[in-house]
């Protein structure tokens, strides 16, 4: 699974996220993503049929890239998650 894969989950899990919270809430979690946003990856992850060690090391790397965002990378996808589909 390549990254821009990872980026198009990242954003769909965003969107999803942003029916619930609030998007300062958001901007929180992704700035200092901790176990719900690992685990809201997951669940994304593993909706696209992945299971088992593929599964921990796209969650994994997909952690590790919200992680070296910038918040200004970060604004950006939130703003792409508001846009319209």
């Amino acid at each position: 699974m390549e990254w821009i894969v990872i980026i198009d989950l990242v954003i769909k899990v965003i969107r999803e996220c942003l029916e619930n919270r609030s998007r300062e809430m958001v901007m929180t979690g992704l700035k200092s993503p901790g176990l719900a946003e690992a685990w809201a990856l997951r669940s994304a992850l593993r909706n696209t049929g992945l299971r088992g060690k593929e599964l921990r090391s796209k969650t994994r790397e997909g952690m590790e890239l919200l992680h070296n965002m910038s918040d200004d990378e970060i604004d950006e996808l939130i703003m792409e998650a508001e846009a319209p589909e």
